[in-house]
C-alpha cells in the first residue's frame, strides 16, 4: 500500500525517483573504455483495465501508455544502468487523423541531452549513442 501511496504522489516524478541511481550510474559507466548508451520504446498495454490516463498505443483501440528508457550496457554485455526514462500516455488523433501533444520523436533528442549532460563526468569513456 505504501508504494501505490508513494508512486501515486503528484510530488514524486521519474527525474526524482531516478537521480540517485543514475550519479550512481557514472561511477560503474567510468570503469569502462567504452559504454553503449541503448534507446527503447516500449508500449504498456492497459487494455481493458480500469486505469486513467492512458491513451491510444499502436493502434487507437488499445489502451496503454509508453516507457522511454535509455539503457547503458558495457561492450562485454554487462548491463550497468538506466540512464534515462520518460513515460506518457499519447492524445488520441484529431478527426484529421493528426495528434496532438508533444512529438514523440522529442524524447529522442531529450535523452541525448542528457547523456550530453553526464558525458563531462566521464572523461575517460566513450559513449556510443544508439536510438
Amino acid at each position: 500500500m505504501g508504494a501505490y501511496r508513494f508512486f501515486g504522489n503528484d510530488e514524486v516524478q521519474w527525474p526524482d525517483i531516478l537521480a540517485p541511481h543514475i550519479k550512481s550510474s557514472v561511477t560503474r559507466m567510468a570503469a569502462h573504455e567504452v559504454v553503449l548508451c541503448i534507446q527503447d520504446t516500449t508500449e504498456l498495454d492497459f487494455n481493458g483495465q480500469q486505469a486513467q490516463g492512458l491513451g491510444p498505443l499502436s493502434y487507437e483501440a488499445q489502451r496503454g501508455m509508453y516507457a522511454h528508457p535509455t539503457y547503458a550496457v558495457s561492450t562485454s554485455r554487462e548491463p550497468l544502468s538506466v540512464l534515462d526514462a520518460w513515460m506518457w500516455a499519447r492524445e488520441p488523433r484529431e478527426a484529421d487523423g493528426s495528434r496532438t501533444g508533444v512529438k514523440e520523436n522529442l524524447r529522442w533528442i531529450e535523452s541525448y541531452e542528457r547523456l550530453a549532460e553526464m558525458a563531462p563526468q566521464l572523461p575517460n569513456t566513450r559513449l556510443v549513442y544508439l536510438a
